[in-house]
């Protein structure tokens, strides 16, 4: 047994900001990374780099004095993560999706770079799977859901979500498979509904 006066807590970093940039010290929110420590300032931005709302989910960036001067022998990275913006400012992209609360507490949603592009009647659209499943994961029923592009016989690019159900569910698979269905009508778009529900024992981790 170990005793030590130490806390255990959420936080969120990377190394190319000088590794952890907020915590959550007295775990005042629950879900939440806490708030951006001394010098880091933390916002969200849309994919024009315009800065988002309280509350709105967008890219997660950082300004701070403890950013990397860029990826070795690599420009490419280095101008795709570190991005000079409007305010004149040299900003870090994370690649996260999240949102920041009018309290200044940071949310992560998912990640930016796991988008599904699909065709759907001919149109291109992008898709965050993250999204979808956590949807679909808001059912009573589901225990865990992972969605992924397929591609049927007309080429057009669809998507199928994996599910695992919770124990008391388990048997009653088609009729959760309906609910799901008219649960995905009613809050995502046509072009990002998934079109093939495929129930399993588990998911690979």
């Amino acid at each position: 047994e170990i005793i030590a006066p130490n806390k255990i807590m959420s936080g969120y970093g990377l190394s190319e900001i000088g590794s952890i940039a907020c915590g959550n010290f007295n775990k005042e929110f629950t879900g939440s990374v806490g708030y951006p420590l001394s010098k880091n300032v933390v916002s969200v931005f849309d994919q024009n780099n315009k800065e988002l709302k309280y509350g709105e989910i967008g890219e997660i960036c950082f300004l701070t004095p403890y950013m990397m001067l860029g990826y070795y022998d690599n420009p490419e990275a280095t101008a795709e993560a570190i991005r000079v913006h409007s305010d004149g400012n040299r900003w870090f992209h994370s690649g996260d999706l999240g949102y920041v609360t009018e309290k200044g507490s940071v949310y992560i949603t998912g990640r930016l770079k796991r988008i599904i592009l699909t065709i759907y009647n001919g149109q291109g659209n992008k898709i965050y799977p993250d999204r979808i499943d956590k949807l679909i994961e808001s059912h009573k029923s589901v225990e865990a859901s992972w969605t992924v592009k397929c591609a049927d016989d007309s080429l057009e690019i669809k998507l199928s979500t994996y599910i695992v159900l919770t124990k008391e569910y388990a048997k009653d698979s088609l009729h959760v498979e309906q609910e799901l269905v008219q649960l995905c009508m009613e809050k995502l778009p046509e072009y990002s509904r998934p079109t093939k529900y495929v129930f399993c024992d588990r998911l690979p981790m």
